[in-house]
């Protein structure tokens, strides 16, 4: 890669990898909220008015109808990350970085041997352990219980699916974060992160 495709890059991880661990912390709070839990503690309500990351007009993704135009092994590397996350469709993290597909494709299988190691696992669960705390600080207090939410839907059965949802991405969140930081580490040391040791 040319000096402009490693900047390009770095500026989506970036974005992403300050992103993700907040997304992480509001589906925390968002299923003890559904749960009836008070989750937070009091505190000013103002509303943040500022810009995030996603909105980004320069973070450019490849979705699944354009990846079925590029090459055969591109559209396997998409039908992995769905099988290996459990979901139905590929996140905006891979999408963007899917426009660099030298990187892209070398990263994934690193990131797929990286998985069996047992430091995966446990960066995961330090990832949540710390998302979980950080929901538990929130400001201002949060208290909606489930009688609430189901009176506010149009349908009230759509309760069991926003609560599935927001399941299924507090699962994927905290793969995702620790695979933002294996996209670092790739393009920093311009070698496979398989190579590297980490200290138990």
């Amino acid at each position: 890669m040319d000096e402009a495709q490693r900047h390009q890059i770095q500026r989506v991880l970036n974005a992403f990898t300050f992103g993700n661990p907040q997304l992480l912390i509001q589906q925390i709070a968002l299923s003890r909220t559904l749960a009836g839990e008070v989750v937070g503690q009091e505190g000013n309500a103002d509303v943040r008015r500022e810009p995030t990351a996603y909105q980004h007009s320069g973070i450019e993704l490849i979705g699944e109808q354009s990846v079925r135009e590029l090459s055969a092994e591109m559209q396997q590397v998409y039908r992995d990350i769905k099988q290996t996350l459990g979901v139905p469709i590929v996140n905006s993290d891979y999408q963007a970085l899917a426009r660099w597909s030298a990187f892209f494709l070398a990263a994934w299988e690193d990131i797929l041997r990286w998985r069996e190691r047992p430091e995966y696992q446990l960066l995961k669960q330090d990832i949540v352990h710390r998302a979980e705390y950080a929901a538990s600080c929130l400001r201002p207090a949060v208290a909606i219980g489930e009688r609430e939410v189901r009176d506010l839907l149009d349908n009230p059965e759509d309760f069991e699916r926003i609560q599935q949802t927001v399941q299924m991405v507090k699962d994927v969140l905290p793969e995702l974060i620790v695979q933002d930081a294996l996209f670092h580490m790739g393009l920093a040391n311009l070698q496979p992160v398989t190579t590297l040791k980490v200290n138990s």
